[in-house]
């Protein structure tokens, strides 16, 4: 962690970068285009919002882990990880907010609150409350737990 930045171009090209020399480190392609980036606290993962599915990137070999969510549902369009890189929540366009399981790659919660498609999605720092906004004008917080 800290020693790498990620890019994301429109034709779904995600670059990496040596952090802060930026000197290119490698290019990752995607089918479609990548709507959110997101690093692991732990600086194991990132993570890859591609259409619906998101693909765990290993930081240290750049091979993909594994991915969560399947092709065809809609957009997987904001992320956070837990701050202990446990737990993935993922905001979607269909107004539903799911939490994977990282290192098992299993949904472990799924909400609808009705806010309309999910623009943002944040875990508090000690990772016992998350917020989520989206397109209606609410903010929900929630005790994770």
């Amino acid at each position: 962690g800290g020693t790498e930045l990620a890019a994301a171009r429109k034709n779904g090209v995600v670059v990496l970068y040596s952090f802060p020399d930026m000197v290119k480190i490698a290019e990752i392609e995607h089918r479609v285009a990548v709507r959110a980036l997101q690093y692991s606290p732990d600086g194991r993962y990132l993570a890859i919002a591609e259409g619906a599915e998101v693909h765990l990137q290993d930081t240290v070999n750049a091979y993909r882990v594994r991915t969560l969510g399947e092709p065809g549902r809609h957009y997987a369009w904001s992320m956070a990880f837990s701050p202990d890189s446990q737990m993935l929540m993922v905001g979607y366009w269909d107004a539903i907010v799911r939490v994977w399981d990282v290192e098992s790659g299993a949904q472990m919660q799924q909400f609808n609150w009705g806010l309309g498609r999910i623009h943002a999605v944040a875990f508090s720092p000690d990772g016992m409350t998350a917020a989520v906004g989206g397109g209606s004008k609410d903010i929900l917080i929630w005790d994770v737990e």
